[in-house]
């Protein structure tokens, strides 16, 4: 049963990266895979709360449980070493297939608004922003970096992070290149907060 319903998540989110949610129908889905709609609905109850369970998949804390793991923890006196670790884990992570796929979703629709569910590339960002707001915001009352603004640090450092990841999407570099490029942003930060 679960299994059943991991591969109609699977398959509707590939769906929804390649033509849009709106475009995707539950017969798309349910013809891609092979069964009648009424087996999708005895798991959804409709095409939005597939929708949902993905949202709630890929946006629920994930960045934090798989990242943010207490040997990065650790780097912290070592902010510069910190921010090369984390970025180079979250693009381990952006590389996961599912993952992919679900920033494809993001990227494409723009905004979606169903309900209390709001689907952007801001919203999809929320959870990395707060996540950086709060460490910087911590560096800065330790005294490791200067008394700068945390949300402007956070939306420098994650704004590249950002556009690198489309680039990496979108053109394909390599992951030699992309950690060059990471590395380069790293310094730039670094030496834009680090204390005189």
């Amino acid at each position: 049963m679960k299994d059943t319903k991991e591969k109609i998540l699977k398959t509707s989110l590939t769906l929804f990266a390649e033509k849009g949610y709106h475009a995707a129908s539950v017969r798309n889905i349910t013809s891609k895979l092979g069964f009648r709609e009424s087996a999708l609905y005895n798991h959804f109850s409709s095409k939005e709360s597939i929708l949902e369970a993905l949202c709630e998949k890929y946006k629920s804390g994930r960045i934090n449980k798989v990242i943010l793991t207490d040997d990065l923890l650790d780097e912290l006196s070592r902010p510069e070493k910190f921010l090369e670790i984390f970025a180079k884990r979250l693009f381990e992570f952006w590389s996961d297939e599912e993952e992919k796929l679900f920033f494809q979703f993001v990227l494409k629709e723009i905004e979606i608004n169903l309900n209390q569910l709001t689907i952007s590339i801001n919203s999809y960002l929320d959870e990395l922003r707060s996540i950086w707001w709060m460490i910087f915001d911590e560096m800065k009352k330790l005294k490791i970096i200067k008394n700068i603004d945390p949300q402007i640090i956070t939306d420098e450092y994650i704004s590249r992070l950002f556009l690198l990841r489309i680039e990496f999407t979108i053109k394909h570099i390599s992951k030699d290149e992309l950690f060059k490029k990471i590395d380069d942003h790293i310094n730039f930060i670094w030496n834009a907060i680090k204390p005189d």
